[in-house]
């Protein structure tokens, strides 16, 4: 179909399609780069809310932790835990009936509401205390105390001048300050032996029972307290879990316990009671998670090592019927849903067995999107905490539409440029393939001719512009490459002739046609080695050029190699080397390269009369297998080796002047009718024993006269 088009529309399409892929390419590696950039900033920002919230979270704890540990060992608490048990021991010997305030107390506040957040309807007689002394405090702290239920606190001391309450006046609002700093939601003193709650801070029904015969024996307070008695070191803190406290109306509740000791000795317990609402206030940041960057789907909570909530989510606060709604749709259980619907907490009701919880409870940290516990697709970061004996997850999670609306964002914008990108891009490469189209073709015109081996192709050159440039450039172009393919020419004849000078003639053909690694192993051939005796005359004579007259010998030895069919391997120094049937296979090799030695013996001979210098010729000849090939990288030589090569030169090194030694294998080739004489072996240290055969190469020429 391109081919049916013109050159304008082939140069309109070109620009187009390089223009739109160009487009193309760059809006994917943006997207990517971009989107992936957008993805990391978000998915770095919900981790850096999920370690904000984590280190408030232990903070918080440590606080709790530190302070409980601090009010443990101040002489004030020691005091307090002393006097009230005291106080509290002369109360409890003064016989006490309950009182009709205490019984309205707990007919009409207490267990009403006990009963809306339990099974079946509690007595009273299963929760009025049973000692003098509670009867008497809880009447004049709790039942008679003028104050709402949610302000008990802040009565500061019943009337009466008894010990206890001189005594609660003085240090009630030690006490009360340090609750209200710390944030807790209560401060308990248990006498160690008695196990009676001697003092409370906002005095809830435990305050004056007892932990081990009274309703609350069974409880995390009472197994907080009994905890801390057996804890011996100083300065120890105990934790006791989230579990569901009557007190509280069954609202989940979590103790720290810490022991009161005097002369190494426990006198008492310090309780303190964790605040559920201060954990939810640092979780949700007072209910702010817009303004910490969590938006309108964000949020984060705490998980318990029983996979189930220690802090209430988002969607609990801003929304509850919907936020039960999605727990069913979810597959949450009716019990549950309804669980949370009457404590109005999620915590320790609900199941949030996912992956961020089980990871974080493994100990890990990380960031992914999974489904949370409403069964929702979230961008979720997730993180174990450890304070003390406390071993909680922190999560921080968004509804992925949310947390990638921004990426989505920004690809509908990538899109929309990309799109007036290429409405700008058509318009322009239309005015552009109109204003090219003229001299494209003549320089096209101009590339086909030269191409087409047209040396002496041109282009007329018309105006200033930058295509009359280009059409200099190419006339230009044009001149030196027909100099250069001329000179080319006259180059490839010169190596071509060097090639055939250097290697054998077969083997300078397959160098020529771009072979680069020869290695060949070659059947029956035989090696010359012609050693060239008297050279050192022509050194030490004044009268001859050396060199002009080695070359005269060699040149010599080459027409004759020619004439014989014998190839030229290489000249080393005094040494020449040749080989029959190495490229070319000959039966009579053997023959040949004796022909040759013998021809060659005649050749210095002659020129030694020429010039009278006492010249003479060793010739060694082997026969049989070898390896040849291209050798070196930088100077690449054609060279013969093996063992035959290592015989030739060998005997030739023992050949006598004007001689001709040859091996056994060459020996038997040639056979008796040659002339040739046995010699003693020649010992080779790489090859052993060699058995030679010798004649003289002169011996039937005339003598000089």
């Amino acid at each position: 179909m391109m081919r049916t088009l013109s050159i304008r529309s082939k140069l309109l399409a070109m620009m187009l399609l390089s223009g739109i892929l160009c487009l193309a390419v760059g809006g994917l590696v943006a997207d990517r780069g971009g989107g992936a950039a957008l993805q990391a900033a978000i998915t770095d920002h919900l981790t850096s809310l999920r370690e904000n919230k984590r280190a408030q979270i232990e903070d918080y704890l440590n606080t709790a932790l530190r302070s409980a540990r601090l009010l443990s060992q101040t002489p004030t608490a020691l005091r307090a835990m002393t006097e009230f048990s005291a106080a509290f021991q002369r109360m409890d010997s003064i016989e006490e009936k309950p009182s009709p305030e205490l019984i309205a107390f707990y007919r009409n506040d207490f267990l009403p509401g006990l009963a809306r957040m339990s099974d079946g309807v509690p007595s009273i007689e299963s929760y009025l205390p049973a000692g003098n002394a509670a009867r008497q405090l809880q009447t004049d702290y709790i039942a008679r105390n003028p104050h709402p239920v949610q302000d008990k606190e802040q009565f500061v001391a019943a009337p009466g001048d008894t010990a206890y309450n001189m005594l609660h006046a003085q240090l009630h609002p030690f006490f009360l300050a340090a609750l209200r700093h710390v944030r807790f939601d209560d401060i308990l003193l248990i006498d160690a032996h008695s196990a009676d709650v001697v003092y409370s801070v906002i005095k809830q029904p435990d305050f004056a029972t007892n932990l081990r015969t009274g309703p609350y024996t069974h409880t995390g307070l009472s197994r907080v307290f009994e905890r801390a008695l057996e804890a011996r070191d100083v300065g120890a803190v105990v934790f006791e879990p989230f579990s569901a406290y009557a007190p509280a109306m069954l609202a989940p509740t979590a103790f720290l316990g810490a022991p009161i000791q005097r002369n190494g000795a426990t006198v008492g317990v310090i309780v303190v009671q964790l605040s559920i609402e201060e954990i939810d206030r640092v979780m949700t940041t007072d209910h702010r998670w817009a303004d910490i960057g969590l938006g309108k789907t964000g949020s984060a909570y705490l998980v318990g090592t029983d996979r189930r909530a220690r802090s209430d989510d988002r969607y609990m606060f801003e929304n509850k019927p919907a936020f039960l709604k999605s727990l069913a749709a979810a597959g949450v259980d009716r019990a549950t849903i309804a669980r949370i619907e009457t404590f109005n907490t999620m915590v320790l009701s609900l199941p949030i067995d996912t992956v961020a919880s089980r990871a974080a409870l493994r100990g890990e940290s990380g960031t992914g999107i999974i489904r949370d516990y409403r069964n929702e697709l979230v961008l979720s970061s997730w993180a174990p905490i450890k304070v003390g004996g406390i071993h909680w997850a922190v999560i921080a999670e968004m509804d992925t539409d949310e947390a990638f609306a921004p990426q989505g964002e920004f690809r509908h914008t990538l899109l929309l440029m990309a799109a007036v990108a290429a409405i700008v891009l058509t318009l322009v490469s239309l005015l552009w393939a109109n204003a090219f189209v003229r001299p494209i073709r003549e320089i096209m015109a101009g590339v086909q001719r030269l191409g087409a081996g047209d040396d002496a192709a041109r282009i007329a050159v018309n105006g200033h512009d930058e295509f009359s440039e280009l059409a200099r450039a190419f006339n230009t172009m044009a001149g030196e490459l027909a100099l250069r393919n001329a000179r080319i020419r006259e180059k490839a004849a010169e190596h071509e002739e060097l090639l055939k000078n250097i290697y054998p003639e077969v083997v300078a053909e397959r160098i020529k046609l771009g072979q680069t690694a020869i290695a060949e192993a070659v059947r029956n051939v035989s090696i010359l080695v012609l050693n060239i005796g008297g050279v050192s005359a022509l050194y030490d004579s004044k009268q001859h050029a050396t060199v002009a007259l080695m070359n005269e010998i060699i040149d010599a030895f080459d027409e004759a190699a020619e004439r014989f069919g014998i190839e030229k391997l290489k000249t080393l120094g005094e040494s020449y080397f040749a080989a029959s049937g190495l490229t070319t296979p000959r039966l009579d090799h053997a023959a040949r390269a004796v022909a040759f030695a013998a021809e060659a013996c005649r050749i210095l001979d002659r020129l030694r009369r020429k010039w009278g210098l006492p010249l003479n010729l060793g010739v060694g000849i082997a026969s049989g297998d070898i390896e040849a090939g291209l050798i070196g990288r930088q100077r690449t030589v054609y060279d013969v080796l093996g063992t035959t090569m290592v015989i030739a030169r060998r005997i030739a090194q023992e050949a006598g002047p004007n001689a001709i030694r040859v091996s056994f294998a060459t020996y038997e080739m040639l056979g008796d009718t040659a002339g040739f004489e046995p010699r003693p072996p020649i010992v080779a240290s790489s090859v052993g024993a060699i058995a030679t055969y010798e004649r003289q190469a002169l011996s039937r020429l005339p003598q000089e006269a």
